[in-house]
């Protein structure tokens, strides 16, 4: 799988820390829903018993700016797919 990292796209002083023991978010999926990379994960997350944050089409996940920085705060893992993502190397099940 293929993934890029953009640090300089970001201004870091807004976002909010929190340490990992508070974190209650495993998987936060934001953006456009990649329903392969999604059918992949949700076993291994319901398996153990780990929580998912999803984008569901249509809705907004974090409807104002505070309540998406606290949500990005309480996630251990984001993964969020743009309209112009390439997942590459992920195998067909």
């Amino acid at each position: 799988m293929y993934g890029d990292w953009i640090p300089e796209a970001v201004d870091p002083e807004p976002y909010r820390f929190r340490p990992m023991k508070e974190k209650d978010i495993d998987v936060l999926q934001l953006g456009r829903k990649y329903d392969k990379l999604h059918e992949m994960i949700l076993p291994v997350l319901e398996q153990n018993g780990w929580s998912t944050v999803e984008k569901v089409r249509g809705k907004i996940v974090f409807p104002t700016r505070e309540e998406f920085l606290d949500g990005l705060a309480r996630t251990k893992i984001s993964s969020v797919c743009r309209r112009t993502s390439h997942i590459r190397n992920v195998p067909d099940h």
